[in-house]
This record gives C-alpha cells, structure tokens and sequence, in this order.
C-alpha cells in the first residue's frame, strides 16, 4: 500500500513538472496571438532582472528572450564596438542610409559569426519590424548576445541624431505603402491624421472602416506640442493623394509616417484585394506562431 501510494505520488509530480514545462515553452513559441495580426510577448517570457543600461545615462538595453529593442529617443549612442545593420534593400541604402552603416540582408546576418561580441543593431525603415524582432531572437540563440532592433526605423533616426549620407527627404524617410499599412494596421498603435478632401469623401468612409479612430488634420495643426506627448502613438499622415507634403513636413515627430499616394492608394490596394480573394470583405492572412 505504502509503494502504491508513493507511486502515484511520483506520477503526480510528474504530471505537474510535464504540465509546467509545457505551458513555459509555449510562451516562447507563440509570439503572435491567433486572434489579432499583433505581435505577442508572453509576461512568462520577459526577465525584468535583466535589464542593463550601456552606458551610463544614455541607451537603454532590455533583454528579453523573445524581443529585442532599444529605445529611440536618445541623442547619442557611444559605443566603440556598435555596428549598425541595414536591412532595407540595396536600392534604399544607395539612395540614403546612416553614416558607417553596413547594408546587409536579415537573412545573411547570422552568417557574421565574427559580429558575436559587438554591439549590433537592426535597422530598416520602420513601418514593420516584426522580422527584425523574429530574427533578433533567433540570433540570441545564436550566441549574438547583444543584438537589439532599432524600433522607428531610419526615418526616427534622421530626425534625432542626424548622420545621414544621400538624399531624400521627409516623405522618403517615412512613408509608407498602402499594403503595408493594411498588414500592418493591428501590429502597432497607429493613429491617421485626415487632410482628405471634402470631395473624396466616400474614399475617406473606407478607410474610416479600418481605422475608426482618424482625426481631422485641422485638430493636430494646432498642437504639435500635444502629440508629442503620445511617444508610443505612430501617426499616419493621410492626404487625398500624397499632394500634401509641405502640411506633413510642418509637423516634423519621430513617431510620424506618410501615407505614400494618399487615400487613394489605399482604397485602391482594399479594391484589389477583394477581386483577388472574390469575396465581399478582405481579411488578412494570420501569421504562423514563432518556432
């Protein structure tokens, strides 16, 4: 009687240590949530202990095990093993790109063996940084212990610390496509500002189905100081059909995109996609879960 009961105990136990090791693992594996195109981080998953600040008073260095970012609004980043990655394509990085940085491919990073004891940062242009957060991961498993994405992208990095080489302008900085504003629309916290036209009005009732929560231009002229307050907020600068720079360029944030080919891009893109997919209401294809 005495065995039995000790063996049932030890299943038990066993059962629990199986039970915990299972739930543990699968905060790690599921970095996107099957419900919502948003990118996930499981509470379980984050190691509030770990967190160091290189250097003193200046970036901000969190390391998680499944996300990896650093914080965009410092001025200076003084570090003499720092390399900076580049991971937009050749013809961006030709056209403009950070001083001393290095234009490679995400993919071909973890090739880079001899990069293990630098300090490295991925960079592209900000509108999704879902793979560079995937793949940072990835590469901390490598043995790339101090890899971090740079969060707002090349445009944010322009506007805060200079050192840019080639030319562009605000509109190249930060604009982005309507297909990546549609796949993108749940992973961040976006907020459209309107200066569509009256007369493209039916055009404007689209995009307020995607996103009910755009406000009028003629609010936010007034105060840019209001909407520098919402750092985490990303904005959206939408115009009938991306005529309106000289009003995007007054509003000169960080945190600020624009919406290449206005409204009209965007409805546009929405149109397609139903005559590709036949169907009445599009919806976007969920990601897979992180392995």
């Amino acid at each position: 009687m005495k065995f039995i009961t000790i063996f049932c105990s030890s299943i038990f136990f066993i059962l629990i240590v199986i039970t915990t090791s299972v739930v543990y693992a699968e905060s790690f594996t599921n970095c996107f949530n099957d419900e919502k195109n948003t990118t996930q981080i499981s509470v379980a998953a984050i190691k509030p202990n770990i967190i160091k600040q290189i250097p003193k008073k200046s970036t901000e260095y969190k390391l998680f095990d499944k996300i990896c970012s650093i914080n965009d609004n410092n001025k200076k980043i003084k570090r003499n093993d720092l390399i900076l990655v580049d991971v937009r394509s050749k013809k961006q990085y030709q056209q403009f790109r950070i001083n001393n940085s290095i234009n490679l491919s995400l993919s071909l990073v973890k090739s880079k063996n001899y990069w293990q004891n630098n300090l490295l940062i991925l960079i592209n242009d900000g509108t999704s940084i879902r793979n560079l957060i995937e793949e940072c991961g990835q590469l901390r498993k490598k043995g790339f212990k101090k890899v971090f994405v740079y969060k707002s992208g090349i445009g944010s990095w322009a506007r805060s610390q200079g050192n840019i080489v080639g030319q562009y302008s605000n509109k190249d900085l930060s604009g982005i496509q309507a297909k990546e504003l549609f796949a993108e629309r749940d992973e961040y916290n976006w907020q459209l500002i309107d200066a569509i036209n009256k007369n493209n009005f039916k055009k404007s009732l689209i995009l307020k189905r995607y996103f009910p929560n755009i406000k009028k231009y003629s609010h936010y002229n007034k105060s840019k100081q209001e909407l520098s307050k919402f750092q985490n907020i990303r904005y959206i600068f939408v115009d009938n059909s991306g005529d309106k720079i000289d009003l995007f360029n007054k509003l000169k944030l960080s945190n600020l995109f624009y919406l290449r080919g206005g409204v009209a891009s965007f409805v546009e893109y929405i149109k397609t996609q139903y005559k590709i997919t036949n169907k009445k209401e599009f919806t976007l294809q969920k990601p897979r879960s992180c392995k």
